[in-house]
């Protein structure tokens, strides 16, 4: 690695499902010489490169005056049943994303990747569709250098909490696998570890333009 500059990286959910799968991706790319870990509970992992506190709008706030961070890696998210309401849920999977932008544009902070879905848009009958196409809109209008959002369908993978919803879309999407993939190949469920990667390719590519949209053919595609 002799005579190229290692990045500081920041990950922003590092507990969930692609959000840990990342975490253990940048922890073993030479290109990043720290990694920086935001989450709602303590990572049980021994690594010199990683390190943790605990996700708040303050400590969010301190750590871009505290370390020189070159990549946001966003996978910030949560569940209405969890969440407990619309509002709650709103707070997790808007209001602190676009806050958590803010402040990387604040710090000039050189890529912000955010994972969305398929079909975010700011219209969309889909409530959790809107609320992530509001989320990508608001992250836009907050003068990052450049934005990555990455739209997958339905995340495949072993989380540590179940996810009704989720359950019952991958029953049926292993019932009708061969059927979905040959007629709605856009919508065809992905494995965290694609969305993951492609995460930290975009981030490490270099481009002319502030935004950049990855839909979920194009992690396919990796």
């Amino acid at each position: 690695m002799s005579g190229i500059t290692m990045k500081t990286a920041l990950v922003l959910g590092a507990t969930g499902l692609t959000g840990s799968v990342l975490l253990q991706k940048l922890l073993q790319d030479d290109r990043y010489r720290q990694v920086i870990c935001v989450a709602r509970r303590p990572i049980d992992i021994d690594n010199k490169k990683l390190v943790f506190t605990e996700l708040s709008e303050q400590q969010l706030q301190g750590i871009y005056q505290q370390y020189s961070i070159d990549d946001v890696f966003c996978c910030l998210g949560t569940t209405i049943k969890k969440a407990k309401s619309k509002d709650a849920f709103i707070k997790v999977d808007k209001d602190l994303v676009v806050m958590a932008g803010k402040h990387a544009a604040n710090a000039g902070v050189n890529k912000f990747v955010v994972i969305s879905a398929l079909g975010a848009r700011t219209n969309s009958f889909s409530f959790y569709n809107r609320i992530k196409g509001e989320m990508e809109a608001q992250l836009q209008n907050r003068g990052l250098q450049h934005l990555v959002i990455v739209r997958p369908s339905l995340i495949l993978g072993p989380r540590q909490e179940s996810r009704t919803g989720e359950d019952i879309a991958k029953r049926i999407y292993h019932l009708g696998s061969l059927l979905i993939d040959r007629l709605l190949p856009a919508y065809r469920p992905v494995e965290a570890s694609k969305i993951a990667q492609m995460m930290i390719n975009q981030a490490n590519q270099s481009s002319p333009d502030s935004l950049t949209v990855v839909e979920n053919k194009d992690i396919h595609n990796l």
